[in-house]
């Protein structure tokens, strides 16, 4: 995977460097420990130097951070011969003084051979490649309770209700420190009809701390909605959750249609009504006149 972001210049095509995992996430307490591998093969066709290095972060703005990596290095540099593989060790410690929360570091592998690229703020990627590290720091708390009680979800309906056209959303706010990865799935069913599917982020977006994100569908439904009203069921995980979270509302189309109906028909009533109140005054007022021409003519 490249980080080609506002901070990755020049970068090569990706078939000339491959890594494995280009993601990867840990879940861990305070002061633990642990140690992992990345796969980076070289798939030129000629010996390259390369310099390894880390940094901090910030996959949301896709930026460096110049604060502290949690991200410890076993080699700086290396020299691969074509097609050739390293396996490239780190170490991921986390300090007690660290706040709970998600965080994340870059491994880069870059090619020290081109010199012509520019530098911004101090910090450049020239040509090379990254593997993403997540790391999500608990206490005393799991990380999975965390995602079903610090995200607000709901669904909701687009105003009137048309069985033939209607737009489902669903929002999740998330209100913890930590970054997740919502998945999940949108059914729309009755008892009587069979359920249609759909699927809650698709493109697999990344659900930031204090961020929100929102999904829309369009359900093409019949006349039958207006007698077996429907019920709109969200059922959404993390990655790292062992639970669902669930949300859902009913779509009354006979409810609605019937407000609908009602208000439509109170109008006519109400048109009704005045035109009647109109035309009785006006014959009042041409009685009146005409009674009053008689008395004249009589006089």
């Amino acid at each position: 995977m490249f980080f080609c972001a506002s901070f990755c210049l020049n970068s090569t095509p990706t078939n000339s460097y491959s890594i494995e995992p280009a993601i990867e996430e840990f879940v861990l307490e305070l002061e633990q420990q642990v140690d992992s591998t990345i796969n980076f093969t070289n798939t030129t066709q000629e010996e390259q130097n390369f310099k390894v290095y880390t940094h901090r972060y910030d996959p949301k703005n896709q930026e460096i951070l110049d604060d502290r990596s949690f991200v410890t290095l076993g080699i700086t540099s290396l020299t691969l011969e074509p097609e050739q593989t390293a396996e490239i060790e780190y170490r991921i410690n986390i300090p007690e003084d660290v706040l709970p929360g998600s965080y994340f570091s870059i491994i880069v592998i870059e090619n020290v051979k081109e010199e012509n690229f520019e530098r911004q703020g101090g910090i450049a990627i020239n040509y090379g490649i990254g593997s993403l590290i997540a790391t999500h720091v608990v206490d005393d708390v799991n990380i999975s309770e965390v995602f079903l009680n610090q995200t607000h979800a709901e669904l909701r309906y687009k105003r009137p209700l048309n069985p033939f056209n209607t737009i489902i959303e669903y929002r999740i706010k998330n209100n913890s420190k930590y970054t997740f990865l919502p998945l999940g799935q949108l059914t729309i069913a009755s008892e009587k009809d069979k359920p249609i599917f759909y699927k809650i982020n698709s493109e697999e977006t990344r659900l930031y701390p204090q961020d929100e994100l929102s999904f829309q569908f369009k359900y093409e439904g019949s006349l039958k909605d207006l007698i077996t009203n429907k019920i709109a069921f969200a059922k959404v995980t993390s990655e790292h959750s062992s639970v669902f979270k669930e949300t859902q509302i009913e779509l009354p189309y006979l409810t609605q249609t019937l407000r609908i109906g009602t208000a439509i028909l109170g109008f006519f009533v109400i048109l009704t009504i005045l035109i009647v109140f109109v035309k009785k005054t006006n014959e009042k007022r041409i009685k009146r006149k005409f009674k009053e021409k008689i008395s004249k003519k009589n006089s």
